[in-house]
């Protein structure tokens, strides 16, 4: 029981330590909001694209390509959208907060958090099937965040414009497009380049995490945390749980389950507050969203990885 106990916190530890030195270095007034900002920046434009790009040529993509993982995210994903959106009528919230719940349940922090949790509990070469899957999903979290704001805030027509422009604009898709068709005719990476990413993503990625501490602010969520906790209810517990047990259903073990979980179980993305407020959505609950889910996820994550690590599924 206790080597499972230190399996599961290797595994989550580590991710919130660094977010929790962000925290820590924010209020002891050593980094500054223009340096998060910053870092933000070269993680979400240069870091990560970087990482899927190469995770995409790093391998046959036949080998890397899962449709049955895919479809359950996806599924599991629009699953919550319906169940956050459903809530959001049946308590009547405004079309400002409604449209934030519906974004904040169903987005997930992947590009950080995700991707740094499948790092630390399965090494790089699990990164090549989790940026594919990631890069999939933040095309999906696209396409419903933009249709639940348009739907809520508008008269309910969608933008096609709107909506492929943010896609365009997102550098990971981007990444991933430019490397599918390398992928296809067959093209690999040198392993001397893929070892020079593997080592900026090793050193940027904790960076990212403690740019996350920084900027997150507790004062405000005291206020609100019924809300917040049925957010986090559907964000941090019922789509892993989903995403789990469809995965049990198709025969998936050991990493896929792995993956799949710690993807599905990540916070809300800090996005989400740029797009709320891009959007003239509710961008004060979009934060507050973004730090509780942050914050219970340490302990959701954990439970969730002891559980699968202990009946051996993960």
């Amino acid at each position: 029981m206790f080597d499972v106990f230190i399996v599961a916190v290797s595994v989550t530890l580590p991710i919130f330590a660094w977010i929790l030195m962000g925290v820590i270095l924010k209020s002891l007034t050593l980094i500054s909001e223009r340096w998060v900002g910053l870092l933000s920046k070269l993680v979400f434009y240069v870091s990560l694209p970087a990482l899927m790009f190469f995770s995409v040529i790093r391998k046959p993509i036949s080998e890397v390509f899962d449709f049955w993982l895919t479809a359950i995210c996806i599924a599991v994903t629009l699953v919550v959208y319906f169940c956050s959106f459903l809530w959001s009528r049946k308590a009547n919230f405004s079309p400002a907060d409604s449209a934030v719940i519906q974004q904040g349940a169903l987005r997930g922090n992947l590009g950080i958090i995700g991707i740094s949790l499948c790092f630390n509990a399965y090494g790089s070469e699990v990164l090549v099937k989790a940026s594919v899957l990631m890069a999939l999903l933040t095309i999906a979290y696209n396409l419903l965040s933009v249709y639940a704001f348009v739907s809520e805030l508008s008269d309910g027509r969608l933008s096609k414009k709107v909506l492929l422009a943010s896609i365009a604009k997102n550098p990971l898709i981007v990444a991933v497009a430019a490397g599918l068709p390398l992928a296809l005719v067959g093209v690999e990476a040198p392993a001397a380049i893929l070892t020079v990413v593997d080592n900026f993503v090793a050193v940027t990625l904790p960076l990212a995490l403690v740019s996350i501490g920084a900027s997150l602010s507790f004062r405000a969520v005291v206020k609100d945390v019924t809300r917040l906790s049925q957010v986090a209810l559907l964000k941090l517990i019922c789509a892993p749980v989903l995403g789990v047990l469809a995965c049990l259903l198709l025969g998936y073990r050991g990493a896929d389950l792995g993956v799949v979980f710690l993807l599905l179980a990540s916070p809300t993305a800090t996005a989400s507050f740029i797009m709320a407020k891009a959007y003239s959505g509710n961008h004060l609950l979009a934060a507050n969203i973004v730090v509780y889910t942050t914050l219970s996820s340490l302990l959701s994550i954990s439970v969730g990885v002891f559980l699968l690590t202990f009946f051996k599924l993960m």
